[in-house]
């Protein structure tokens, strides 16, 4: 918490000598690690706690591990190590809270687009559902109305149709949600009819040509 390295190091060999774990909890179920990503921690203190064996998969009293965590309090740089850390060791992307939300889930419904360009990065399913409702990111950022956030997510594979547990897509939700911008609705559905007018327009040409 104190952001000490030296301190950090020191506290390291007296739990080794005591024969405790690194991940070691305080009162609030929190370990050393999930510390300095709560106090946004210099890079190094989070760098030595993993490779000291810093559990990815340790997690607080509301099921929010390490990446969760991050979300939570905009650990930028953290992230991306934890990621890092996480894909080395086949450590799953996609974890669930207690609330039904991965990491990437998150940082979308917070509207934090550095850090879903920072999970997709690193190949985190961008059609990943919650286990509240069956939402994707997708239809959380439609939600939320940001363009910034659908556009991203449609450029790297998310899908539109897929349903929540109430059998309704983002696609569907364009048509039912109020306010909703109109180039988010031209993102969603526009792209469909555009398809939809260059198969016919490129069907006439080819009749056309036929024909001449």
């Amino acid at each position: 918490m104190k952001n000490d390295l030296a301190e950090v190091r020191k506290q390291a060999l007296m739990i080794n000598l005591w024969k405790l774990s690194i991940d070691t909890t305080n009162s609030n179920n929190l370990t050393p690690l999930h510390l300095a990503v709560i106090h946004n921690c210099d890079h190094s203190i989070v760098t030595f706690l993993l490779d000291r064996g810093a559990d990815l998969g340790c997690t607080d009293s509301e099921g929010n591990n390490a990446m969760h965590l991050a979300v939570f309090h905009n650990a930028k740089t953290i992230l991306r190590i934890l990621l890092q850390r996480a894909t080395d060791c086949n450590f799953s992307l996609n974890t669930f809270n207690y609330e039904g939300f991965t990491p990437l889930l998150l940082a979308t419904i917070e509207d934090k687009l550095d850090m879903v360009k920072t999970f997709l990065d690193f190949g985190v399913d961008a059609n990943v559902r919650d286990q509240k409702s069956g939402r994707t990111p997708l239809f959380h950022a439609l939600e939320n109305n940001n363009f910034d956030m659908v556009q991203h997510l449609l450029c790297c594979g998310a899908d539109k149709k897929i349903k929540n547990f109430s059998g309704t897509s983002a696609h569907d939700a364009v048509f039912e949600l109020e306010g909703i911008s109109p180039d988010i609705k031209n993102m969603i559905i526009g792209k469909e009819l555009f398809t939809v007018n260059s198969t016919r327009a490129e069907k006439r040409k080819k009749g056309g040509s036929t024909g001449g």
